[in-house]
């Protein structure tokens, strides 16, 4: 019985090292799972990292410890499980953008997040080589023990066969010796009965009697030796193969160790990946503060030279960070042909930009944004090219804007047209007053 256990664990064994060998990961799978993400603002905090890892069968989120993660079609789904109790979402709006969403205790946080697969392709690039190698390695040290398990085992199965026929032959041999045993005994008491008055006779059959018995004794001996020494040697290879089993359970735990150990090194890798990406955020918001802060000393320039130039003008006026010209100074009743009291104000403003954007640095990407807007009062139809008011302030816009570039040599890069119509007015009020404030042109110096 003992023999046939060992057989049947070594058997086991040899499928075991062929299931190991099949689930062992390849490098591209290591990335698999693995989501990264930069949070515009996320609960008071700007620039957010967020690494979704997926072990097993669950998901975690780092530096969010109380939070479960749930994979969800184009997206996650988690839920607080700590002190503070809320649900939310990440998902995707498209091929880089994901929206956040989080309801807890305090209120509701939403932002956007832009994808980060490129630093999590980046570091994966930079260790495969080095992940390749180990797992070569182990596969091979795996494929090598089963090998020699293989070879073991058809010795041992070849031996085992070898065993079985020798005592087939040996039981057939030890019947046949007793059948002439028997036989021997029935012939020796009949010559012993016979040879009473045959003395010599009677010596001679004793002698072929005895000399019978000796050979059957020799070969009973040697059949309980043959069968003694066969025991022995298999009793000897099985220790070899216990021994053998024993080193490789060894190796496949060492195995295991190196793989977690690699798992764990991708973990700490990806941290200092978010780490850097939190560096990295500070330093352009620093810079994005920098520029603000040139851009409104810019438009503060040119809007003072602004006023300077048309302070006391009739339809003319600063609101906020606008210029802002009423649609009679610009354009006729319905029209959008920019006119030459008009083109002349607009003169004014591009000699200006044209003498202090010589002086804007490169790197802020400024423009000068054309919005056009109407009163409330439906389009009468003066002028068959436009629908509605919406169309025509649209119009206004661009020809303003093309007035710009097309005879004034503003760069068009730096020029932008929109139409509002009657949507975004100043005044609300139904009175003639009303509708004239909100027939009108804003000149926006902003950045893109």
């Amino acid at each position: 019985m003992q023999k046939y256990s060992i057989i049947t664990l070594i058997i086991c064994f040899l499928y075991s090292t062929s299931a190991i060998k099949a689930e062992t990961p390849t490098v591209t799978s290591l990335s698999d799972g693995i989501y990264a993400f930069i949070c515009k603002e996320i609960d008071d905090e700007v620039d957010v990292p967020l690494i979704f890892v997926n072990e097993g069968d669950n998901w975690s989120l780092s530096d969010f410890p109380d939070l479960s993660i749930s994979k969800i079609e184009n997206g996650f789904k988690f839920k607080s499980s700590g002190f503070r109790e809320g649900f939310g979402f990440l998902k995707k709006r498209n091929q880089s953008k994901w929206d956040f969403e989080y309801l807890d205790q305090d209120g509701f946080y939403e932002t956007s997040c832009m994808a980060q697969d490129y630093f999590v392709n980046l570091l994966i690039e930079n260790i495969s080589s080095k992940i390749i190698d180990n797992g070569n390695n182990l596969i091979e040290q795996l494929s090598n023990t089963k090998n020699q398990l293989s070879t073991v085992k058809k010795a041992l199965l070849l031996s085992n066969n070898t065993y079985r026929g020798l005592e087939v032959k040996f039981d057939n041999i030890l019947k046949k010796l007793e059948a002439n045993r028997e036989k021997h005994k029935a012939k020796e008491s009949n010559l012993l009965a016979s040879l009473s008055n045959q003395n010599e006779l009677s010596n001679n059959l004793r002698l072929r009697v005895n000399t019978l018995t000796a050979q059957n004794s020799k070969q009973s001996n040697e059949i309980t030796f043959l069968k003694r020494n066969q025991s022995t040697q298999l009793l000897d290879r099985l220790k070899e193969l216990e021994d053998l089993l024993e080193e490789s359970k060894e190796a496949d735990t060492k195995a295991q160790i190196q793989l977690k150990s690699l798992g764990t090194d991708l973990n700490l890798a990806l941290a200092r990946v978010a780490a850097e990406q939190r560096k990295v955020a500070a330093e352009q918001k620093k810079i994005a503060e920098l520029e603000a802060k040139d851009l409104r000393k810019f438009r503060n320039q040119i809007f003072g030279e602004l006023r300077k130039v048309m302070e006391g003008q009739e339809g003319v006026r600063i609101v906020g960070d606008r210029f802002v010209f009423s649609s009679e100074v610009l354009f006729s009743d319905g029209s959008a042909n920019l006119g030459s009291l008009g083109k002349t104000e607009i003169n004014k403003v591009a000699k200006i930009i044209n003498q202090i954007a010589g002086e804007i640095p490169d790197g802020i990407d400024w423009i000068l944004r054309v919005d056009g807007h109407t009163d409330r009062i439906p389009f009468s139809g003066f002028g068959k090219d436009y629908k509605d008011n919406w169309e025509l302030s649209q119009a206004r816009a661009l020809s303003v804007v093309r007035y710009l570039t097309d005879d004034l040599r503003i760069p068009a890069n730096r020029l932008a047209a929109n139409g509002f119509g009657e949507f975004q007015p100043i005044d609300d009020r139904d009175t003639p007053e009303a509708y004239k404030t909100n027939r009108r042109i804003e000149l926006k110096f902003t950045e893109k």
